[in-house]
């Protein structure tokens, strides 16, 4: 069976919460598997996710659909009815904007999380964790990927500030905005080192060997929990391998996560991501 088969069957013919806990009982104890979080915890997770994804595709369909009906404003409508001050501060950039009365919106999908304030007046608003009704002075942090629906109740004043060395406000919306939900997706650590190894790579390869290309990131920088990013990874690794065939002059490759402090011994060289 194929990952592509199993999404399918998710969506089709999801298994209840019972079910899927006799299988994860099952199979645990028929392949012996270690887990670093316990059926009640992965299950949540699973719930989280789906209802993230849920609404995602809600509000990108209800803003798509907004503009072919020419319910929202133009972007220069917008800029006209929401005026925007720009300033700057040693390595931050500070926007602040003006909603008036009445307005709803649909906002951008964020690419980094950074601080917002509502300054002046009352607002609702919209996100994947429900409605939240706003009043000033409230301050919060905005997570990544995160994409809004605001009612202003009254004018309202709303700042955000956004860690940049860029003075070019264009190229600092490059920086922050995404261009969709997979746009938003950033690791959050940088790659390390990349490494060619697999038997392709050592002195006794044949013309069945392969390629595994390991890629190297510090686990630390993602979360404490370096199980819980392994576990992570290591999932959509096999995702990523399931659903991409590529192949070096007719040699398989397949491509691995690895933590920069865990020992591996590679048969080939490296090759350092500048």
């Amino acid at each position: 069976m194929k990952l592509e088969d199993i999404d399918n069957q998710v969506k089709e013919k999801p298994l209840t919460k019972e079910e899927s806990k006799k299988q994860f009982l099952r199979l645990t104890g028929e392949l012996d598997i270690k887990h670093s979080f316990n059926f009640d915890e992965a299950w949540e997770i699973g719930q989280e996710i789906r209802k993230r994804n849920e609404f995602r595709e809600k509000i990108t369909e209800l803003e798509k659909e907004g503009y072919d009906k020419n319910i929202w404003m133009d972007e220069e409508q917008l800029h006209k009815l929401n005026p925007v001050k720009n300033s700057f501060a040693d390595g931050c950039y500070i926007r602040e904007i003006f909603n008036p009365a009445g307005e709803l919106l649909v906002t951008k999908i964020h690419k980094k999380e950074h601080p917002f304030f509502l300054m002046k007046g009352e607002m609702s608003v919209l996100t994947e964790d429900g409605i939240k009704h706003l009043k000033a002075p409230h301050q919060g942090i905005t997570k990544p990927g995160t994409k809004r629906i605001i009612y202003a109740h009254t004018d309202c004043v709303f700042i955000t500030v956004h860690a940049t060395e860029e003075t070019d406000v264009a190229k600092i919306e490059e920086q922050v905005i995404a261009k969709d939900f997979n746009d938003s997706l950033e690791l959050g650590s940088k790659v390390k080192d990349i490494t060619f190894t697999g038997s392709l790579a050592s002195y006794n390869w044949h013309t069945k060997s392969d390629v595994d290309l390991h890629i190297l990131l510090d686990f630390s920088e993602f979360a404490s929990d370096r199980a819980l990013v392994k576990d992570f990874l290591d999932l959509k690794r096999a995702q990523w391998n399931e659903r991409h065939d590529i192949f070096i002059y007719g040699h398989e490759v397949e491509m691995y996560f690895q933590d920069i402090n865990e020992e591996h011994y590679a048969n080939g060289g490296t090759c350092k991501r500048g």
